[in-house]
Parts: structure tokens; sequence; C-alpha cells
């Protein structure tokens, strides 16, 4: 089913309309349609850097930092380095007092392990976040002696530069470190001054524009100088310091209040909504449902606005299980989002499928034939039926695809802008090589994070929640086809650039040079295209049927 439509600005959601590609008049200008299914598709779709969150704990001590295999579309990495600290590296007698241990300083196995772990994020195709903490299990004043030994550490890690190296597929950076759990209670350097201080040092040590988070609004208004009265009207400066300040809430509908995240739930929650446009906001549902059933914040009908209201990017696996109790409808739905594809799926499935963006594609429209050497028009809708838009900036890329073989070029499309609860109608005129072979060509869109090779072209790639459009090899998005035809003045022609035309911002291009997928197998257990198993890879099989393909 096809359909298109104006959607509108509801909740103070800070949706926008951006204009629609005009298909009447477009395919007047021999634009055809795609043929594309352009009802959401339902189920959970590839969002590199949002979404459900696997977590991976691990402790740190003097020597003994090991490395880990993390996986993921985003990996949230408790790195625990109470071990370096005198506050939870002491001993503990049997009438539980406590007597210090010793301060060291990080160490050299401490930043190997990290940069091994980080470098096994990129090998694995996944995104990763970071929290330092000095305490894992909940226990009191875990920080070092002085509040000048823990500023030592953050500089230590500002002076390795692993963040820095990393920055291409890290999303953000709590700012952790200080009290129980990293969550900033119950520690010695507690104090919304002390913690004030901490953000300012991490938004110097993480590399611009990666997010700081910061686990309550009050720290932020004693950051930026306002009092918390004023966090309801405060005005976010585009580009400013302060748009990379977001939130991790850990008291996730756990109360009235998050337990004692938000002093003014309304208030605050009008500051959070304008700073989740350009940072993060997540965080895991408070573990005692018990107590969080006493208030009626975790209530579906509560629940799925303020999401998004506040563009929540993501959340750890413990989704409140009573929310597969119930029904997802029409009484949920909020103003500007077309979530009609989900009724009849629980609420669970649904919050799970919406947290951070997703994309869906509503309209696809190309030039029908081209010559060699001219222009191939491309013209889509996509909505965000997301809660969120995607924080870290994502390349996009157009790729063409014949018997296997694909050219690629990078294209002006910032989807930071394609926020919640909006439709927006990206144009693209690509310049064809002069010298591309005649025939029928698949036209691909891909979004991607990460300095990725080409033999992780799949990896950290979003995917459209649309039916039978989702390439796993390529990690893109099919948008439709087109023939191009021999042309005698494309062939004596020697620009054979591969390029957008109509960009705004200047991207990069391509040479013409062909890549291949032929051969290439994906392990995903689906046959993504005719070459990926070939008779020549076949190494065995069994009388059920059964194959096995090799390939190098």
């Amino acid at each position: 089913m096809k359909f298109k439509r104006i959607l509108a600005a509801g909740m103070a959601v800070l949706c926008s309309v951006l204009p629609l590609c005009p298909a009447a008049s477009a395919q007047g200008e021999g634009l055809v349609d795609s043929g594309i299914d352009y009802t959401e598709w339902v189920g959970t779709v590839r969002t590199p850097g949002a979404g459900y969150t696997s977590t991976l704990a691990f402790r740190c001590k003097p020597g003994e930092t090991k490395a880990y295999n993390p996986t993921g579309d985003l990996t949230l990495l408790f790195v625990d380095i109470g071990g370096f600290s005198s506050g939870s590296n002491g001993t503990t007698d049997s009438d539980g007092n406590y007597t210090p241990g010793t301060d060291y300083d990080l160490d050299e196995i401490f930043f190997k392990s990290m940069r091994t772990t980080l470098e096994n994020c990129r090998q694995n195709g996944c995104m990763a976040a970071l929290r330092f903490r000095y305490d894992a299990n909940g226990v009191r004043d875990p920080e070092p002696a002085t509040f000048e030994q823990m500023l030592r550490h953050i500089e230590q890690i500002r002076e390795d530069g692993f963040l820095e190296d990393y920055q291409d597929i890290l999303c953000f950076v709590e700012s952790g470190f200080v009290g129980c759990y990293g969550e900033q209670w119950g520690g010695k350097y507690c104090s919304i001054p002390d913690k004030a201080k901490l953000l300012e040092l991490m938004l110097d040590v993480v590399p611009d524009p990666i997010p700081v988070t910061v686990r309550t609004p009050n720290i932020f208004a004693q950051w930026a100088g306002i009092t918390e009265e004023e966090l309801g009207t405060y005005v976010l400066e585009p580009g400013s310091r302060a748009s990379r300040v977001g939130l991790y809430n850990d008291g996730y509908m756990g109360s009235n209040s998050d337990l004692g995240t938000f002093h003014d739930r309304e208030r605050d929650l009008k500051w959070l909504r304008q700073q989740t446009l350009t940072s993060y906001y997540g965080g895991e549902f408070s573990g005692n449902l018990d107590f969080a059933k006493q208030y009626d914040t975790y209530l579906p009908e509560h629940a799925v606005p303020e999401m998004y209201y506040s563009h929540l990017s993501y959340i750890n696996a413990n989704i409140y299980q009573l929310y597969k109790d119930y029904t997802f409808g029409a009484a949920y739905d909020v103003e500007g989002v077309d979530n009609s594809a989900y009724y009849g799926q629980t609420v669970f499935q649904f919050m799970r499928d919406h947290l951070g963006y997703r994309f869906v594609l509503r309209d696809s429209d190309l030039s029908e034939s081209v010559s060699q050497g001219d222009t191939l028009r491309l013209c889509m809708d996509v909505e965000n039926t997301g809660f969120a838009n995607p924080i870290p900036r994502q390349k996009a890329e157009i790729l063409l695809e014949k018997d296997g073989q694909y050219l690629r070029t990078e294209v002006d499309a910032d989807s930071r802008t394609w926020y919640s609860c909006t439709t927006v109608s990206p144009e693209i005129d690509l310049h064809l090589p002069a010298a591309l072979e005649p025939g029928r060509w698949n036209v691909y869109f891909k979004l991607s994070t990460g300095d990725n090779t080409l033999g992780q072209l799949e990896y950290r790639s979003v995917q459209f929640a649309n039916a039978h459009t989702w390439n796993e090899q390529l990690g893109a998005n099919y948008l439709g086809s087109f023939s191009v035809t021999a042309s005698e003045a494309g062939a004596r022609s020697t620009d054979n650039g591969f390029y957008q035309t109509n960009a705004s911002d200047p991207v990069t291009g391509s040479d013409g040079t062909l890549f291949t997928t032929q051969g290439l197998v994906t392990v995903d257990g689906t046959l993504t295209s005719d070459t990926e198993r070939r008779d020549a890879l076949l190494c065995a099989e069994d009388a059920a049927g059964n194959r096995m393909y090799i390939t190098n």
C-alpha cells in the first residue's frame, strides 16, 4: 500500500516537517515509482547507536585488567576502576569496619586492555558507550582519598588518547565515576558542585562532539549557572558545549520522580526534550516494579507519550515484562506519527522496536532510464516513527548494483535532523560514469557509522523498517532499479566520476571504480544474492540437502 501525507507536529516533541518530494510532478519528469511496499514492517531493525543496550561490566586493578569482546548495535561498557582506588581496594573486618587501601595510577595494562576491547568493538561491528566507576556493588565512598587523585585518573585517560582514537564508534560517555555504581550518589564527591566540576572536565576529556551524560538535571543547572527552576525555560544554543550534555536515568519509570532523577518531572522533561535532539537520553528501567506500581508513571498511556516527548534513545533489556500484557492500539497513539502497523502487537514489542530512531520508507521514485554519463534522479520520503533521532553523524551513500558488482558514492543527507514524528524527503541527483555498463541497475541507500573498511561493508548500517528492502551484504536499503542505456556522447566522455550534483554540503564522490560482492558470504542465515553461494564454494552436502560452503 502506497501513501503520502504531511505529518503535523504534536505534543511539543519538537517535530518539524520538511517539504515532501512532489511525486506527481516528479513522475511527469520521467520518474517512476519503485514498487516497494511502503507500509511499516513489524519487527526489530538494525539501528546502530540506539535501541537495546547490551551491557558488559568488568573490573580492573593494577596488573590485571582483561580485554573483552563486545557485540551489539550499542554496547555499554561499565569499567570498574575500583582496584585503583583506596575507597574500594581496602579490607573490611568481620564487624564491617573498612580499612582504606592504596590509591594507584591507572597502569599500562589497563590502557592496553581498553584499546583491545574497543578494537574488538570495531571489528565486531558494534557501537560503544562508556561509564567509568569505582564501585559495582553499591558500596559507599568508593572513590580515591582525594578529589585530585580522581582527576588524575581522568587526566590519564585523556593523555592515553583511546577515546580520541575510537571516537568513530563511541556514542556517549556517562560522567559516572563518583558514588555507588557510578550513579553519583553515596560517594565522597557527590555534591552538586563536585558533579558539575566533573561534567566540565569530562566535556574537555571526551572528544567533541561526543555527548557526555549526567545522572540528574540539577547537575546541568549547576554547571550552566542557572537555578533548577529555570531548567524548563532554558534555551539551548545550537552547536554549543551545552548541546553535548544528555542524561542517563538508572531509575527509569521507577516512581513519579524516577527514584529521584527528576525534582519536577514536567519542568525537567521540558529541559530534556531539547537536549535530546543533539545528545543521548536512556538508562535502565527501575529494578523494583512493585515499588513503581505505587505510581502511574509506568503505565503505557503515560510512558509511551513520554518516550516520544523525551526522545528516548536506548534502554537496557529489562523493560518491564508486564508491558507484554498490554496490547498496543490507537489509545496509545501520539499526534504526528503513524503507528498503525503495530496495532495488535504488545506494548513491550512496540517499545522495543521504537527505541531511538526507526526509519520507514514511505515513497521512492527514480529515473526509469538514464544514458551513460547522464544524471540519475532519486526522490524518497522517509518517516521516523521512532522515539528519537540519530545522535552520532551517519555517513549517507548511494550504491548501484548489477550482477554482484557495485558503485558507491557519498551523498548529502544528515540523518541527525530526521527527527521523531517527522517525514523528510531527500532528493538526490547522481552523475553516472560515462563508462557505466548498460543494463538494469539496482539502487540502494546506505546509512552507516564508524570508519568501516570495504570488508566491513555491512557493519554499523541502518535498516529501514520495510519488508524486502534490506540487503545484509551491503548494509543498505533497496530503493528501486533503473536502466542504463548506451550513449555515443557518453562513450566519448572522459568523466567517469560517480557523484551527487545537487549536494548543499560538499561530499566525497567516487572515481567510478567497480567493486564486487561476488562470492562474499554474509553469515546471517539468509541468501542475500545469487552470487553469495556458488557451486565453486560448495565443499560438502548431506542426504538431507544441507550444504556447507567455504570462502576466503
